[in-house]
């Protein structure tokens, strides 16, 4: 789009019709603020203000009412061409993309199984010698005990210094070589048992899904346990 200073459009394209059911004219006939969402509205004049003076705007979002009533969220990259009193606007329809955004969102917070995100360091050489968090949700933070506010930014040997090098060789190879990997472990640190799989989301990246079975080692020991005692008295 083309708008002026003034607040209106003045050259609209096919696609803003289609994306929000106003016809060009509908949309040239009222200023473009009348348009936006109340809540963002303050945000938007701040930004066409920062325009005007000049300053050219990449990714800033707000939401444009469409003709059935409801909203639709655009990304905005903005040009100021203050001779001609003018800006030129590119608008990207990011509705379905934030839901989805939304969505899996939510499936990371409520999936009883921990996730985490992780990018590998390595020396000189290119050997893994760390690890950094990067995300994580509530059901790692649960199995594992380690809180997200006081984990994510660091690395790991700043976390748990006795760390066993085995977890990072294994973690590093997966983020490096990009081969994922499935495994069951003990850790003595977290003094735990957990069932892992390991996956490379990007480069120097992984990612770890954690079951604790702890509970289930735990049984099966104590079965054993008692077959060996049944056993003896035989």
């Amino acid at each position: 789009c083309i708008a002026g200073f003034d607040g209106y459009f003045k050259v609209l394209n096919p696609a803003w019709s289609k994306t929000l059911g106003w016809s060009t004219e509908e949309l040239m006939s009222k200023p473009y603020n009348d348009f936006v969402h109340p809540d963002d509205l303050k945000a938007t004049k701040n930004v066409t203000s920062e325009i005007i003076e000049g300053k050219e705007i990449y990714q800033f979002e707000n939401r444009f009412l469409c003709k059935d009533g409801s909203h639709k969220i655009l990304s905005w990259n903005s040009f100021p061409y203050p001779e001609e009193g003018i800006m030129f606007g590119v608008a990207r329809d990011i509705t379905n993309y934030r839901k989805t955004e939304q969505e899996y969102k939510k499936l990371f917070e409520e999936m009883l199984d921990g996730f985490a995100l992780h990018e590998i360091i390595c020396d000189a050489e290119g050997h893994p010698v760390d690890y950094r968090f990067l995300a994580v949700n509530q059901a790692y933070e649960k199995m594992t005990g380690l809180k997200a506010a006081e984990i994510l930014g660091k690395n790991v040997l700043e976390v748990i210094p006795e760390l066993d090098y085995k977890w990072i060789e294994k973690y590093g190879k997966v983020a490096l070589t990009e081969q994922p990997i499935h495994f069951e472990d003990y850790s003595s640190e977290l003094k735990k048992y957990y069932d892992i799989k390991a996956f490379c989301p990007g480069k120097n990246q992984f990612v770890t899904i954690v079951s604790d079975i702890t509970w289930q080692k735990e049984a099966e020991e104590e079965l054993k346990k008692e077959k060996e005692r049944a056993e003896e008295k035989e």
